[in-house]
């Protein structure tokens, strides 16, 4: 009972006044497993609540705005029950805030969205103000703070040697080679685009390096199983990307392509060699002769045989 009195009368510290009902419920079931934690287990402990709910995306930065105000020094040392209250709030707390989300900036580097990511550049810069030192404070936690990031990115990437033939990546070691922020900015912008520039160049290798294991597959694999789920398998991507990949690179589909390739083997077959159609068609992996002979007069206007005789010198 001595606990239980000792706790609520620090509780009663915390200003609910700008909490919700549900977050008052949560703080009533918080300050019970923390009764019950010194009670019990002879373990004071701390906690914050946030004041409102969140949306999803929001939730990292919730998260790091209720790690700042315990980590600064209020919820340690003594057993606490602390909210996330406008009473917490100052423009010191908020910009460092701002400086603790760089590391959302990698995700849409990340993912090669560009949009998103000078979207969220632009409101970390905003939050550094022409007072502000360059050399000292937020500014100096910024920049650094940028620059871990974007070595990380680069390093893990093979990407420092590169880079650096196109920019100096001085000024990614060290802020004395800016002389505002506004320079130093526009270097983090640069630095972005030609990583941008990169991943665009990368995807359009990779891609094209997509397109000729699937058609080499396809000419050596002409008779077998050249369903979409199969060749998906070969390069390792999902049917659906493949599908679309493919005709994005391409202009055509994996269909027409296959059935193309197939005509091709097919009249190489009926003029240079003797085999009877249905063997042909068997060959190419048709199901039947009739499904060969339709398919090839769709195509070429003409029947397998018509084709044979036309153009050959032997006869099925």
């Amino acid at each position: 009972m001595i606990h239980r009195s000792r706790l609520r009368l620090e509780v009663s510290e915390v200003d609910t006044s700008g909490v919700n009902p549900l977050g008052n419920y949560i703080l009533g079931t918080i300050e019970s497993a923390q009764t019950a934690c010194k009670t019990f287990l002879k373990l004071p402990c701390s906690f914050i609540v946030g004041c409102e709910p969140c949306k999803w995306d929001h939730i990292g930065a919730k998260f790091e705005r209720l790690n700042f105000i315990l980590a600064r020094g209020l919820g340690l040392g003594r057993e606490i029950l602390l909210t996330d209250s406008h009473r917490f709030s100052s423009p010191v707390i908020e910009k460092h805030l701002k400086v603790n989300e760089v590391s959302l900036l990698a995700q849409p580097l990340e993912r090669k969205d560009r949009a998103t990511f000078y979207g969220k550049f632009a409101e970390l810069s905003a939050s550094i103000q022409e007072k502000d030192n360059l050399r000292s404070g937020i500014a100096l936690e910024l920049f650094y703070a940028l620059s871990s990031m974007f070595i990380i990115f680069l390093n893990r990437r093979g990407l420092l040697e590169e880079i650096a033939v196109k920019l100096n990546l001085n000024k990614l070691l060290t802020i004395q080679e800016h002389a505002s922020w506004d320079e130093a900015a526009q270097f983090f912008r640069t630095l972005a685009e030609a990583i941008f520039e990169w991943a665009d160049l990368e995807n359009s290798q990779v891609s094209t390096d997509v397109v000729g294991r699937v058609n080499q597959y396809i000419q050596e694999n002409i008779g077998g199983d050249l369903s979409l789920i199969c060749l998906s398998e070969i390069v390792h991507l999902t049917p659906f990307y493949l599908s679309r990949l493919y005709k994005q690179q391409t202009g055509q589909s994996l269909t027409d392509y296959i059935m193309e390739e197939k005509l091709l083997k097919a009249k190489v077959l009926l003029l240079d060699t003797s085999k009877k159609i249905y063997q042909i068609g068997l060959e190419l992996g048709f199901e039947s002769a009739p499904y060969f002979n339709r398919l090839f007069k769709k195509m070429t206007h003409m029947t397998p045989q018509d084709f044979r005789e036309a153009w050959g010198k032997t006869n099925g």
